[in-house]
């Protein structure tokens, strides 16, 4: 079961307030909602007017990992710390490079994913993304902004 979440009313604080849970579970990823919460490679967030380039690293955000150890549920933000399960995402149909999954520093119950868009990814605009985190899928309908 995805995440709840709530929303974020601009990109630049989608980070700060997308993080609010309720009822997360298990290992689903979410990257919250149907535009990737993503900060493209220059630090700006991904959308249609700055799409992430060809070859270029991304960071997603996601929720919904699974815990990561006894330290997650104390209710303090955490520095980085890679997570051991597997981890991939895929630009549709094309598997990207994870450079680094785990958590996001300073955070709650949050994921951070920097991932480099493959070279022989074709198509541009809003292109289907699908985290996966232990065998367990994202929901369907996540896009990135791509050129």
């Amino acid at each position: 079961m995805p995440c709840a979440k709530e929303s974020a009313s601009n990109d630049r604080e989608r980070v700060h307030h997308s993080t609010k849970l309720r009822g997360c579970t298990g290992v689903r990823p979410s990257p919250f909602g149907d535009q990737a919460l993503a900060v493209n490679e220059d630090g700006i967030s991904n959308d249609a007017t700055n799409p992430a380039a060809l070859v270029s690293i991304v960071t997603l955000y996601a929720t919904c990992d699974g815990q990561l150890g006894a330290d997650a549920i104390d209710g303090k933000p955490y520095g980085a710390a890679k997570t051991p399960y597997s981890v991939s995402v895929d630009f549709g149909g094309y598997s990207g490079e994870v450079l680094y999954a785990g958590r996001a520093p300073g955070y709650i119950g949050l994921m951070q994913i920097n991932v480099r868009i493959p070279s022989r990814f074709v198509p541009s605009g809003d292109v289907p993304l699908t985290l996966t985190v232990r065998g367990q899928a994202s929901q369907n309908g996540v896009t990135l902004n791509i050129r």
